[in-house]
């Protein structure tokens, strides 16, 4: 995975991690990154913001696939 901009690292550790709650930490880590690029006076080109929507798409889903995942495991093991 390249790492053009420095708020790319977060995300893809957080893709990488097989620990969930390890993962949810870098995901919430890779939001505030973004957040603080976008609050940063220095303009985005294009690129950059066509990646910043990109990954903060895929970021939402990642906390979304995964809230969905830990409710199934949940609702498995409240009913044996």
């Amino acid at each position: 995975m390249s790492e053009d901009y420095i708020w790319q690292k977060p995300y893809n550790q957080a893709v990488l991690e097989s620990d969930a709650a390890r993962q949810q930490q870098l995901i919430w880590q890779a939001e505030d990154a973004i957040q603080s690029r976008l609050n940063d006076s220095t303009e985005l080109g294009i690129d950059e913001a066509v990646a910043i929507e990109r990954t903060s798409n895929a970021l939402s889903a990642m906390g979304t696939e995964r809230t969905a995942s830990q409710n199934k495991i949940l609702a498995a093991s409240s009913s044996d």
